[in-house]
């Protein structure tokens, strides 16, 4: 009898066993396919950001050079525009993180998303300094913000899988940022201006705004 009784004990641990083996697959099947859309839109991050970042002072000195009778204009500084990313940079952090614990991670993380697409349209668009400070405020109040809720995310949507997922972040931005300044670039070269390449990065920021509201479902 108590013999029988062990291998009750023993069928029943095993049976367990296999359970939770089959309950980790699973949940981690589920992190995955959560990741997924987070990881490309991360990418396409990457590749949203560093176009304006890349070539801003380049639109601004083209802006100057267009307006060299507009005194104010012709006198500024086109690496000036940096300031403005800077200061905006500085608090952006703490404030889009306040507002993702107060309404949501996910959330908060695709307006991020949407707001720096604006401000990397304007950029391309912008044909005064002004509105070329306005996009650079925009770019810096969100590029930081988006860099680190993007990783909260990660490990939020996969918390079984931590590392992986955010390696897998790092990895898919770094693509965007090489692919990035290359492509356009050579749009800029090829169409004779920043509008069209700032009209893709914007594009791909909303793309990752859609993916991070597929990774909430």
């Amino acid at each position: 009898a108590d013999g029988a009784d062990g291998a009750n004990v023993a069928n029943v641990a095993n049976v367990a066993n296999v359970a939770n083996v089959a309950n980790v697959a699973n949940v981690a099947k589920g992190e995955k396919a959560k990741l997924w859309p987070l990881t490309i839109g991360y990418g396409f991050f990457g590749f949203g950001y560093v176009v304006a970042a890349t070539f801003v002072v380049a639109m601004g000195d083209s802006i100057v050079s267009g307006q060299s009778g507009a005194q104010v204009d012709a006198q500024f500084d086109a690496k000036m525009v940096w300031i403005f990313v800077g200061a905006s940079l500085i608090p952006s952090v703490y404030i889009w993180q306040w507002l993702a614990n107060k309404f949501g991670l996910l959330r908060i993380l695709r307006i991020a998303y949407v707001v720096e697409s604006v401000g990397v349209l304007l950029a391309g668009w912008a044909q005064s300094i002004d509105v070329l400070v306005l996009s650079c405020i925009l770019l810096g109040g969100t590029f930081g913000a988006i860099t680190a809720l993007g990783l909260s995310a990660a490990r939020f949507v996969a918390p079984q899988r931590v590392a992986y997922a955010v390696s897998a972040m790092t990895v898919s931005f770094a693509i965007g940022q090489l692919l990035g300044p290359a492509i356009a670039g050579r749009m800029a070269d090829e169409l004779g201006g920043f509008w069209w390449p700032s009209v893709l990065a914007a594009s791909l920021l909303l793309m990752a705004a859609i993916l991070a509201r597929h990774t909430a479902r």
